[in-house]
């Protein structure tokens, strides 16, 4: 009895150990982990690669492979090299194109043994909306533009440029409200929009003036009467023409109301030439239509202006129904 029960005792180890040695092939695929999956910003357009590694934890030694989840449009990760061996550096590779989504995922890195077995970790991939930049107009030329009147205005030219578009000077709208024969202050704006609707605007100053603006004033003057000798005292107002350069108007000449002649300065010369302008003007002694016809010289020192005019004021008599010619020198100073 005793000898049967040690036959069964040896074959139930028998059992018993090669059970165990089953198990243990089954059990013998390997187990790892891997390291350097972090939390990562890419931006559109860009690609991002870092370092990772697999760790032998035990088992038979098995090549890694790695599949992603959660990754969005646009977005591409892949591994270098592939399949990877454990305690070997490989690179994690993510290509972001220039339309990609954007936002913030979170994707599941897998690897995956030759055996079978599998370990994952996970990361935040944030890619950026597309920062929008406005264009950018840039004025040649000075910003602020004094113009003769009379004279042309010349565009010293303008370029625009934007970040995602590029050159847009040929899209700049330009609108010049500039009259170069009228005095005044103009503005001329210029406006480009990007296709991301974006617009930059500028404006550029222009100023009309005569040449004669410093003219602008009221003058001390003095009349003679070149037969009688006679000299009056008065004060006149001159001011340069809005339409004409080098062209100015005296308002009320001589002792004659309503009389404002326009007169034509040649700055080569320094001379004044008045054309013949009749008037229905007031004097102290009558209302009648005058005729004024001269010419003079005028000096400009910094802002001192001494303006003298000889000429005749022509009339007729409406008692005798003579022509009157009065023979007059005016004295203009400030």
């Amino acid at each position: 009895m005793k000898k049967f029960l040690n036959i069964l005792l040896f074959f139930g180890c028998i059992v018993i150990i090669n059970s165990c040695k089953k198990e243990v092939t089954e059990d013998n695929t390997m187990d790892f982990k891997f390291i350097g999956v972090i939390d990562t910003i890419v931006g559109l357009g860009e690609t991002f690669s870092r370092t990772m590694k697999v760790y032998y934890l035990g088992g038979n030694i098995e090549e890694v492979t790695f599949t992603n989840s959660g990754v969005p449009n646009g977005v591409e990760i892949s591994y270098s090299p592939s399949p990877i061996k454990p305690e070997i550096d490989f690179e994690q590779i993510i290509k972001v194109s220039s339309i990609a989504d954007s936002g913030s995922y979170p994707i599941t890195v897998i690897g995956t043994a030759t055996g079978g077995k599998t370990y994952q970790k996970d990361f935040v991939l944030y890619v950026p909306a597309k920062v929008k930049y406005r264009p950018r107009i840039t004025l040649l030329g000075n910003p602020s533009m004094n113009l003769v009147l009379n004279t042309s205005y010349v565009e010293p030219g303008y370029t625009a440029n934007d970040a995602e578009d590029g050159v847009l000077t040929s899209q700049v709208q330009v609108t010049n409200p500039v009259n170069f024969n009228l005095v005044g202050n103009y503005n001329i704006s210029y406006k480009v929009t990007d296709s991301d609707g974006l617009f930059d605007s500028i404006v550029r100053k222009v100023v009309v003036k005569n040449n004669l603006s410093i003219l602008n004033n009221t003058y001390n003057c003095k009349t003679t009467d070149l037969q009688s000798g006679v000299v009056k005292n008065w004060i006149s107002a001159i001011s340069a023409s809005d339409t004409l350069n080098n062209n100015f108007v005296i308002f009320k000449i001589s002792d004659c109301f309503l009389a404002n002649p326009v007169a034509t300065y040649n700055p080569s010369k320094d001379s004044i030439f008045m054309s013949a302008q009749t008037f229905l003007c007031i004097t102290p002694v009558d209302t009648l239509n005058h005729t004024f016809e001269g010419k003079g010289r005028m000096f400009i020192s910094g802002t001192s202006v001494y303006i003298i005019l000889i000429y005749t004021d022509t009339y007729v008599d409406p008692f005798s129904g003579n022509i009157i010619i009065l023979n007059k020198k005016d004295e203009y100073s400030i």
